[in-house]
């Protein structure tokens, strides 16, 4: 993550190319990526519209759930909305589990609104532009292991360094 939230040329990402180097598609989603999450802001904007996709799908889910309770239709495409519902509950779950299981005093309730909480006080930080003291642990709190918590955004020597990136070289 360090590697694609780096600034230009960082070392991380350039090594990041070079080992994928041989695989177009590939290169193609990191520079994506890396355009996304390179600047705070546009991160912060990619997280208001991940926000806002999910809420249009979620709807989706219950007008098609209503087409079918109330009037015995279905969605032709239905097993796509099928799918993304299962997905958005299992990774809501697995992180309202972990919240529960590490705040063991805390209500169902409350671990969703830490969670609305987390979202908000992460995006206002990333509009701070090259301010922001975010780090990983701040944006994926439950994959993040202790030690490997770097700065999001840093001029700092060794943040997106190819020395850093655990990558298996290719055969």
């Amino acid at each position: 993550l360090s590697c694609v939230t780096g600034a230009k040329d960082n070392a991380g990402i350039v090594h990041l190319l070079d080992v994928c180097s041989t695989n177009p598609l590939v290169i193609h989603h990191l520079y994506r990526a890396w355009q996304e999450l390179s600047e705070p802001a546009d991160l912060c904007k990619a997280l208001r519209r991940s926000e806002k996709r999910v809420t249009w799908q979620l709807l989706r889910v219950y007008r098609a759930r209503n087409l079918f309770v109330h009037k015995g239709e279905h969605d032709e495409l239905v097993w796509r909305l099928l799918e993304n519902a299962q997905s958005y509950i299992s990774f809501a779950l697995g992180r309202l589990l972990n919240d529960l299981a590490e705040h063991p005093t805390w209500s169902i309730d409350m671990a969703m609104e830490f969670n609305r909480q987390q979202f908000e006080r992460v995006c206002g930080a990333l509009q701070q532009g090259s301010k922001c003291t975010l780090t990983t642990l701040d944006l994926m709190p439950h994959i993040t292991q202790l030690g490997h918590d770097v700065p999001l955004v840093s001029d700092v020597a060794g943040v997106g360094d190819a020395d850093s990136i655990e990558l298996h070289d290719r055969p």
